[in-house]
């Protein structure tokens, strides 16, 4: 051998595929797009409202998206988790909710204090008042409770109270 190396004749054979049934050239030669499903089965194609109608209406749509797929002579298909799903054509848009009432605005209404009320008065002549005789009780027992709170003690409204009550036999 001189190093040349040689390549064999072609052969007359044909290695082109079969031509595809029609059924499969349609779904080749098709715009897919894939579209947002609102909460009521409304879509949005190409400025048309399509309404899906699902087997099941109890509950919303659990996958958000649609698939609308469009062929050259206009017709449309829509699936919906893989399977195509029945839709039609809603003539005029769907309403949109409306917001809530807002509540009436109530008036604010500006209420002064007196000019004698406590508020007014400067922190200087705020004094506590002498008590009374009748009030000498009530100054006794806020004497008595200012006492239990400073020291820690436990402090009770009628000395007979069991404070700690002891359970069980001893």
């Amino acid at each position: 051998m001189t190093g040349r190396f040689t390549v064999p004749a072609a052969q007359p054979e044909d290695y082109h595929g079969r031509k595809p049934p029609a059924r499969e050239l349609q779904e080749v030669f098709r715009i897919e797009t894939e579209r947002r499903i609102s909460n009521d089965w409304v879509i949005r194609h190409e400025g048309r409202d399509l309404q899906l109608k699902p087997r099941l209406r109890r509950y919303g749509p659990t996958r958000s998206k649609a698939l609308v797929c469009q062929w050259e002579d206009g017709t449309m298909e829509v699936y919906y988790r893989g399977e195509p799903i029945a839709f039609t054509e809603l003539k005029t848009p769907p309403r949109k909710a409306s917001e809530p009432l807002s509540p009436r605005a109530r008036p604010i209404v500006v209420r002064k204090a007196k000019r004698d009320h406590p508020w007014r008065q400067p922190y200087q002549k705020m004094r506590t008042p002498i008590p009374t005789e009748r009030d000498r009780s009530a100054a006794r027992w806020d004497a008595h409770l200012r006492f239990a709170l400073t020291t820690g003690l436990r402090f009770s409204a009628h000395p007979n109270d069991n404070i700690n009550p002891k359970r069980g036999h001893f």
